[in-house]
């Protein structure tokens, strides 16, 4: 989305429950999902649902509605699933840089969402029991970093020290990994 702001502002209305939900389910990619259009017939489902979202928004606005939502109390962590990423800082020295688009790397792009679309699990190595969900797991040097990454998380969350919006947030980073630890 363009404006994700204007998604986050959808969701709170009510009468979009339903959507809400979905966004909170499909963000672990691990839970199912199943949904009905009325009048259609359909009632389908997914397996392992699993959503990523790109957009942008300006700083001014999320600020705003992180302000808003942490004195609503929280909510239900829909917002603490987000990662966001930064926005640059402004420059002083500006210059127009006029060139025609990278085509190679947009193709390249292409390729590894295609690559990735096209991939089997179980041909790379992922594992899962019955009616579980295909994973890979970390060779020995990810595992040693991963674990470090993990400790110096918990241990951060455990001092208390941030604000309780941000250690929602940080909490939510336990199950990216999608490990059973």
């Amino acid at each position: 989305r363009d404006e994700v702001v204007g998604l986050l502002k959808s969701l709170d209305k009510e009468g979009n429950e339903g959507a809400r939900s979905f966004y909170l389910t499909a963000w672990g990619g691990k839970d199912s999902y199943t949904f009905d259009r009325i009048g259609r017939g359909l009632n389908l489902r997914i397996e392992a649902c699993c959503l990523s979202l790109l957009g942008s928004i300006q700083p001014a606005v999320i600020g705003g509605y992180l302000r808003r939502a942490v004195n609503e109390g929280g909510g239900d962590g829909l917002v603490s699933r987000f990662g966001f990423l930064v926005w640059p800082d402004q420059v002083a020295e500006w210059h127009n840089v006029d060139r025609p688009p990278d085509t190679a790397a947009r193709q390249a792009a292409a390729d590894v969402f295609e690559r990735l679309d096209a991939l089997d699990p179980l041909a790379i190595g992922a594992t899962g029991e019955d009616g579980e969900i295909p994973c890979l797991r970390f060779d020995d040097a990810a595992l040693e970093l991963f674990t470090h990454w993990r400790t110096e998380l918990e241990l951060r969350l455990r001092r208390g020290e941030d604000h309780p919006a941000i250690e929602a947030h940080l909490t939510k980073y336990r199950k990216l990994s999608l490990i059973h630890i």
